[in-house]
């Protein structure tokens, strides 16, 4: 997890910040505001281990649920 800089707790995170926080690599500063940066692959881990949910629940759940346009994901293909 990255150090983020107090200005950016009123940005869009993902929830439970508790759960999540630790999957952000990084922030992007656009034209009117910061956006948090968020790797997939460990979303996903964490999905699988905290809510004990299999890869495919993981995935659908992400897809249906967290997939917004408040944050980016980084994902490796």
């Amino acid at each position: 997890m990255i150090d983020l800089p107090d200005y950016l707790d009123n940005t869009y995170a993902l929830l439970p910040r508790g759960q999540f926080d630790s999957c952000i690599i990084g922030y992007v500063d656009t034209e009117d505001s910061f956006v948090l940066l968020y790797d997939y692959n460990m979303i996903i881990d964490s999905l699988m281990t905290v809510q004990q949910m299999t890869y495919d629940e993981a995935v659908d759940y992400f897809y249906f649920n967290m997939n917004t346009g408040t944050v980016l994901y980084r994902h490796e293909i």
